[in-house]
């Protein structure tokens, strides 16, 4: 059982993890390099969705104190977003993956701490990857600059719960390979040897 008593700010989030900069850094266009994630989940696990919205709230309070002078913005960015939203033209800006969900953009300059179901540190960067489900301990905060005000999430830890459909399509070695026989084996020595028609295993 966790230790650690969440500040109001802070919040688990079970869902689905996409875009996955959990190893190095990147950056997005001219701002600093960061670890990001995007956290989906579902607009229907309304536990959640009250418990996402309790610390935007408390951040959202702390930061009209330390960040807008004791003023709240007459408008605010939020953080979540809603996965089912549409264009001018009525079609879907996110993809089939993100249909019924809400999604949050989490990024961090510093490293966040990546564990397994047994809380062990992931060493392996394959073993998590965006579509698995993970559970991701982000901290809320506020921002302003130059009339842009808003409730940022900061990526902090992530937990990888089990794993799901990759998003990307990329289909592990495991899935794609088959056993090496020992018929396999004698093909590829019969056509080493007579340099014959290469085998179906190398086809």
């Amino acid at each position: 059982m966790a230790s650690y008593t969440p500040k109001p700010t802070e919040v688990t989030i079970t869902g689905i993890g996409s875009f996955m900069n959990l190893w190095e850094p990147k950056a997005f266009g001219a701002n600093d390099p960061k670890y990001s994630m995007v956290i989906l989940f579902k607009k229907t696990d309304k536990r959640q969705v009250a418990a996402v919205k309790k610390a935007i709230d408390a951040a959202t309070e702390a930061a009209i104190d330390k960040v807008w002078k004791g003023k709240r913005p007459a408008k605010i960015n939020d953080p979540v977003h809603d996965g089912d939203e549409l264009d001018d033209n009525g079609q879907r800006i996110k993809g089939a993956e993100y249909e019924g969900m809400y999604y949050i953009n989490c990024s961090n300059r510093d490293k966040p701490g990546v564990v397994d179901q047994n809380v062990q540190p992931i060493l392996e960067r394959d073993r998590i990857y965006s579509g698995c489900v993970v559970n991701c301990f982000v901290n809320f905060y506020g921002y302003g600059q130059n009339g842009n005000n808003g409730i940022s999430a900061s990526l902090e830890n992530v937990q990888l719960v089990s794993d799901g459909k990759r998003l990307s399509g990329k289909q592990p070695a495991t899935a794609v390979f088959s056993a090496v026989t020992d018929d396999d084996l004698a093909a590829i020595d019969d056509y080493l040897e007579n340099e014959e028609e290469l085998p179906d295993y190398f086809k």
